[in-house]
């Protein structure tokens, strides 16, 4: 993703900054109770699920090392960042290095897999970062009965959304990350979770759904208009890509049936945003674009060649047109927040026993 989109992902980045304490606290006990946990011959290896371009976790990635350092002084420590095959791993690479230039020992690397499949060896890690990302449901789904470019779900509130069809398939995802994550982590290893949660101020809440089947309708609009030329309707309802906003008791509640999974802390919390109105309206539509085409493209060239598009420079016109069109319409939303955002977030930190 590009500096300007990196310079206005205000919510990614206060999601990370705000678990920093349930962390550090978190490390602190297993040294307390484990203390061989960080003596032990190697690397302490921090994996960065769902990194994007890294930039957000980098004061997070500090924090932990001081930390980890606390108890091991000469500790090397080994940093995993890790997306889906399309994300700019060049670029992420580089600028976590850069940011981190100053402290020896630190030795970045990157994993191109989805995070819903095992992406390291058994026993390998000794602490998962997966912020801002889990509400993103596993596109091995296939989505296909949705209408929309986003499907916005609260997979767990009370009827109607209850029902879902997705509700299930929201419930199975997060269980096999967890799962995965348990595989790979060493003994008393630490996975954190930190994510977009459900305001329990009712009010906010509804006006958040709202405005998210206002951006669905938008978004279904543009899909049509650039690719009915290409593929049927019935087709076009195949690239919907969920997202799930799950409350922080619906993180917990199934765990009981994860061997080897202890919750260490399930916390709630609230933020506020200011809004950066001195961002031009061409400079956030620019930003918006670039973030939505680093999380979407890989999907929609695949889904356009799974649907017969083999005209390479006819698919490429098509993201340039397609994202330039989703960052207009993405920022011409966000110029209606009146100042500030509120959002709510859920802070899981599980514990391998």
């Amino acid at each position: 993703m590009g500096k300007e989109y990196e310079s206005h992902s205000t919510v990614q980045k206060s999601i990370n900054d705000l678990a920093i304490p349930q962390l550090l606290t978190a490390l602190e006990s297993v040294h307390q109770s484990h203390p061989s946990f960080f003596s032990t011959p190697g690397p302490f290896t921090v994996a960065n699920l769902g990194c994007a371009n890294g930039a957000n976790a980098v004061p997070l990635l500090r924090a932990v090392i001081v930390k980890v350092r606390e108890y091991n002084p000469h500790k090397e420590i080994v940093i995993m960042l890790n997306d889906l095959p399309g994300n700019d791993f060049s670029a992420a690479l580089s600028g976590v290095s850069e940011a981190l230039r100053d402290v020896e020992g630190v030795y970045v690397h990157a994993c191109a897999k989805s995070f819903y499949a095992r992406a390291f060896p058994d026993g390998s890690v000794d602490l998962f970062l997966s912020f801002a990302g889990i509400h993103w449901m596993d596109c091995e789904h296939g989505p296909s009965t949705h209408d929309g470019f986003v499907q916005y779900l609260t997979a767990f509130e009370p009827s109607p959304v209850a029902a879902h069809p997705w509700t299930e398939e929201a419930r199975t995802d997060w269980l096999k990350f967890v799962s995965c994550r348990l595989s790979e982590l060493r003994p008393h290893g630490i996975l954190a979770v930190s994510t977009v949660t459900l305001n329990r101020r009712k009010e906010d809440c509804d006006a958040i759904l709202s405005e998210n089947i206002e951006q669905k309708k938008a978004f279904r609009g543009r899909v049509a208009e650039f690719l009915f030329p290409h593929m049927s309707p019935e087709q076009e309802l195949r690239l919907t890509v969920p997202i799930v906003v799950r409350r922080v008791e619906d993180f917990v509640a199934p765990l009981g049936a994860v061997p080897g999974a202890k919750v260490f802390c399930a916390e709630y919390s609230e933020f506020v945003l200011p809004f950066p109105k001195s961002l031009s309206a061409e400079k956030l539509a620019r930003a918006l674009g670039e973030g939505n085409r680093a999380v979407y493209e890989p999907f929609l060239v695949s889904a356009l060649k799974r649907e017969g598009e083999k005209d390479e420079a006819k698919i490429k016109e098509f993201m340039k047109a397609f994202f330039d069109d989703v960052g207009k319409i993405a920022a011409d939303s966000l110029a209606a927040i009146p100042g500030e955002a509120r959002g709510a977030k859920a802070t899981i930190v599980i514990t391998k026993c």
